[in-house]
């Protein structure tokens, strides 16, 4: 299943290649598009669109793209 989500980060794990938008734990850890900006921008409080697909176990979100507001 395809999914959107948009917010700021509220929780970042770089070890995990995690952050959290709006309660949902969007890995970044596989082949992800950055339309703006690189994974080294990733940044608590940081505003971002992610286009992805919601993992088989719906434990979290697989990004594909990744728009960062910089």
């Amino acid at each position: 299943m395809r999914v959107e989500v948009e917010g700021r980060i509220s929780a970042l794990d770089t070890s995990a290649r995690t952050v959290v938008l709006r309660g949902v734990t969007v890995s970044h850890a596989g082949n992800v598009s950055y339309v703006v900006g690189s994974a080294a921008d990733l940044a608590l409080n940081r505003q971002l669109a992610v286009k992805g697909r919601l993992a088989a176990d719906r434990s979290h979100v697989d990004a594909t793209s990744i728009h960062i507001e910089l």
